[in-house]
This record gives structure tokens, sequence and C-alpha cells, in this order.
């Protein structure tokens, strides 16, 4: 699934092909979707200019000179390309956005992507936005509010890392990249994270996904620039999907383990990421 340095590194792929342009007509060839695409989608957006295109967690949003918002979510396969407008469409180009000279197209294999429309003043309050955490690489995102965060979490530490009402985007394969740096086990309770832990962990989150959008993202199977460019932080992986292998720590011993931690693949070095015993007691949960 792409994460937020993909579709960070798609939008700005996007930006200086569509702000300031006017989309001259929207194509849908296939509404269902996750959630099905919206009726009226093309009356809205065609004939628009786009203002800005930007990011918000794993959304990628155009807001339009009529107070509308284009919201696209790449679910496990989706992309969001620049083609041609001589290029033939594709069997699963799905929502076909003219510019004029070329085109950028949605196109989604497994259909569990998104694209939809809201006005832009009640964007914020909209059910995917409202109860989101900071975005990891703003002013907002800070060690001391990060590890309050944690204090009142009994879960695993990586599915704490990826809850987007803690902190927004950090997906499977950043949040295994992340703990390894930190050296916390991945199972371990979130509360029993130290502040200096978590000050640790909050600097390694903010490096793994710059690092990742200096790269292009993640190419592991769909995933492709806004050009249609390959990414390539894989190279830079030191756990994951490195099951067995030896770990990247010099003098380290120990090979990569897998194991499932909320339903989700997880990797880790059991020398460089022991399981500390929790201390901890009665937390107060958040819903």
């Amino acid at each position: 699934m792409p994460e937020l340095p993909e579709v960070e590194t798609t939008v700005r792929g996007l930006q200086p092909l569509m702000e300031g342009q006017m989309i001259q007509k929207v194509t849908v060839r296939e509404r269902r979707m996750r959630v099905p695409v919206p009726v009226d989608l093309e009356a809205i957006v065609s004939g628009q200019k786009v203002k800005t295109v930007w990011r918000r967690a794993k959304y990628a949003l155009m807001d339009l000179a009529n107070g509308f918002t284009v919201i696209v979510h790449l679910g496990m396969s989706g992309r969001l390309v620049e083609k041609p407008v001589v290029e033939p469409v594709a069997k699963h180009d799905h929502v076909i956005f003219h510019l004029g000279g070329s085109e950028v197209r949605f196109n989604d294999a497994r259909r569990f992507g998104m694209v939809t429309v809201c006005e832009t003043e009640v964007l914020k309050d909209h059910a995917l936005f409202r109860n989101l955490g900071p975005e990891p690489l703003s002013r907002h995102f800070t060690p001391e509010d990060f590890h309050t965060r944690l204090q009142k979490r009994t879960a695993p530490i990586k599915n704490v890392l990826m809850d987007n009402s803690v902190v927004v985007g950090v997906g499977n394969i950043y949040a295994n990249e992340a703990l390894f740096r930190s050296k916390i086990h991945p199972e371990r309770q979130a509360c029993d994270v130290t502040y200096d832990e978590a000050v640790d962990l909050h600097m390694c989150v903010v490096a793994v996904l710059a690092e990742a959008i200096q790269a292009g993202g993640t190419t592991l199977r769909d995933y492709v620039q806004a050009d249609g460019a390959l990414g390539y932080f894989h190279e830079k992986f030191a756990v994951y999907d490195r099951t067995d292998l030896p770990c990247v720590t010099k003098d380290c011993a120990s090979t990569i383990v897998k194991t499932v931690v909320g339903q989700r693949g997880t990797f880790y070095c059991p020398q460089c990421q022991p399981l500390k015993k929790s201390k901890a007691k009665k937390v107060t949960k958040v819903a």
C-alpha cells in the first residue's frame, strides 16, 4: 500500500503539472471503487482551475477555484500518473483528468482506492480528516506531544505508530524501519516507551520518512511516481522484508526475524531490539 512518502512524492510530481491549470473535463470509466465515485464529480470538476495540489495523511488533494477539493486515496494499488493524450487508455484507468496537452490518470487494479469531492471550507470536518493526528513532517509533531500520546496507549508500539490519530501516514514499512533505528521492539507496550526513547523514535520517524521522500518512495509492486518513475527507498531497508538476512548493525551477529503484529508482517532484529518486560500498570485508554 502506498504510504506517506509515496503520496508526498506523487503530490510533488503533480504540483508543477496541475497547479494553475484548468481541468478541461473528467472522464469516469469505473465508479465501483472502495467508495463509489460521486455521480456529480464530472460536473463539479470539469472546467475548473486547480489552485493547489497538496497532501494530508495518505490523501492527495486538489483544491479547485470553485471552492471544492478533489480527494484521492491510492488504496492498495492505485497510482496517479501523467500520460500524453495520445497514449491508449489502460484497462484500470478508472478516472481521467484531462488537462489539454496531457492527462492525469487514476489507475487502480484492485479498486481499493478512492476519488471523491468535498467543499474545501468543510474539508477539515470531513469524516476522513476530523480525527487525524499531526503530520510527522510538520511543526505540530513534537517529541513532547508524541510521548504524551504514547503514554495513553497499552497496545504494541508498532500498532500505535501506525494509528493515524497519533501521527498520520506512518505505514507498515516505515514503522518497521523507524523502530529498528530507535532499537525499540515492535511488540513493546507504547506506554512503556520512556521520554528519551520517544524523542529518539520521533527523530527516527521523521528521518526515515524524509529519506524515503528523497528516494521517491518505495516501489515493491504497483507504486510509481507521477511521471512513471520507480521509488528506490527499498534499497535502504534495514529490516523490512529481510527475514533471515544478517542485521545491518556492525558487530551484530543476529538475523532479521519476521512476526505478525496487528495482522501486519513485522520485521526486527532480536539482538538490537530486545523486548523489555512491561512495567505498565493501569493506563487510561483513549477511544
